[in-house]
């Protein structure tokens, strides 16, 4: 069974269903906004977060670029102390060693594990923490503490 309704009614149900569409249209434009606004902050943020990595990256680059300098300069005083040094110094590791190309603890500089009772040529042993030897025709570093 149709309902009839006058015109009157019926044009003030139109206006009724109209106001309700142009409500929802408004509600899901704002909503759009909204989402369209959060998308712009994380994206943002991402490109921030990706220069900070960056600059920090380059920090730790400088960083590493220093130790190697100091190595050379380490290496010229050795010469020298070689050149006034005429009997070689000998020890021997307590306890199995981690022999490193650098002055650093990351894995990466490990040559080889030295094991205890190790024979070692120190070559220089002014630093607080790190002797230079060499062992088996390679220079590098173990820690002074594992030493004898």
């Amino acid at each position: 069974m149709a309902a009839t309704y006058d015109p009157e009614t019926r044009r003030r149900l139109e206006d009724r269903k109209r106001k309700i569409e142009q409500r929802r249209a408004e509600q899901i434009k704002r909503r759009n906004n909204y989402l369209l606004a959060a998308c712009g902050i994380i994206v943002v943020l991402i490109f921030v977060i990706g220069i900070v990595n960056s600059c920090s990256s380059k920090e730790k680059t400088t960083n590493v670029d220093n130790p190697t300098t100091k190595e050379v300069t380490t290496v010229e005083m050795t010469t020298a102390v070689e050149e006034t040094t005429v009997a070689k110094v000998y020890k021997k590791t307590t306890d199995s060693v981690n022999f490193r190309k650098k002055k650093k603890i990351a894995d990466k500089y490990i040559i080889e594990t030295l094991p205890k009772n190790t024979k070692v040529e120190v070559v220089d042993e002014s630093d607080d923490e790190w002797c230079q030897i060499i062992y088996d025709g390679k220079t590098g570093y173990v820690s002074k503490e594992y030493l004898k």
